[in-house]
């Protein structure tokens, strides 16, 4: 997870210091704060609303552009999460609407998640109004430093502009291992497997869509497609899906026809492989619980 910081011209402090609330303050009071999450992808907004209802916040969700407006003009908000590529309103649409909305309501802090990179969209979200831009996949930690950062901004204060490293970076494996210690933070093991059962689900019917879009030449549906199949694999932990739904996304993008094909055939490869990495993955961490449980049980039992 990593972020870009739009500067948005709120005044440094008289004495030139760095203000911004600490965190026991922001610790007490996110009970009081209400995030909006806008995002269209079931398992993203699951993530991002479990991650931060255990955080402390009060939050609502919205499922488009369209519905995160309709909220904010008619619901008190102190902060949202802006998916930009949704369907009916997109969150650049969305978050040039609210800061075309009135006072107080134009200048709440705006946070554009996204599955791309961030040199990509960034300019398009800065003009749009965000006020920091955010990768996927969501992690608890980073994800509520950005927000308590973005609130003391509202307050007057000044942050730190420095992109925040919220990633350790890829290794290589077909997991993210450190994507996979959030799930198992954030849910419980039953939650865990509903959770892989959905993203097979919906990243197969993303993959059926992609491929009809494909045979239309559609190369906007492409894109959107291949960009919801990278948010949903790598909120999952799916690391290598997520980067091949990306590279075909970039393909798109530039024009590249002739290697589209053989793209999606390695991203249809690399799906099916997140599949059963996953359930293998989860299938082990419940059989070394249970023996954890097992010998913890028989330690009880011996009174040693």
């Amino acid at each position: 997870m990593s972020t870009e910081v739009f500067d948005r011209g709120h005044p440094p402090a008289p004495d030139g210091r760095d203000h911004s609330a600490s965190s026991d303050h922001f610790e007490t009071a996110r009970e009081k704060i209400t995030v909006l999450v806008a995002e269209d992808d079931r398992i993203t907004r699951l993530l991002a609303e479990t991650l931060l209802r255990r955080a402390g916040y009060q939050v609502l969700v919205a499922e488009n552009g369209r519905e995160a407006l309709s909220i904010v003009e008619a619901t008190p908000v102190d902060i949202v999460l802006m998916d930009l590529v949704m369907p009916v309103m997109d969150g650049f649409e969305a978050a040039a609407r609210i800061r075309n909305l009135p006072s107080p309501k134009c200048d709440l802090p705006l946070i554009a998640v996204t599955a791309h990179a961030l040199d990509e969209v960034g300019p398009q979200a800065e003009a749009a109004g965000m006020n920091i831009l955010l990768s996927k996949p969501y992690q608890e930690a980073p994800l509520v430093r950005v927000i308590e950062q973005q609130l003391s901004r509202k307050e007057g204060h000044r942050d730190s502009a420095t992109a925040l490293p919220m990633d350790a970076g890829h290794d290589g494996r077909m997991l993210d291992r450190h994507q996979l210690v959030t799930l198992e933070g954030a849910f419980d093991p039953e939650e865990v497997k509903e959770l892989i059962s959905a993203y097979q689900f919906h990243a197969d019917a993303r993959l059926n869509l992609l491929n009809m879009c494909l045979l239309d030449g559609n190369g906007a549906c492409v894109s959107r497609q291949a960009n919801a199949i990278a948010g949903m694999a790598g909120n999952i932990g799916a690391r290598q899906a997520s980067d091949a739904a990306h590279i075909l996304e970039l393909a798109s993008q530039r024009g590249e026809h002739e290697k589209l094909s053989h793209l999606m055939a390695g991203l249809s490869a690399s799906l099916k492989k997140s599949f059963a990495a996953l359930n293998a993955w989860h299938s082990l961490g419940r059989i070394a619980h249970k023996q954890a449980q097992d010998a913890v049980e028989e330690l009880d039992a011996t009174g040693t």
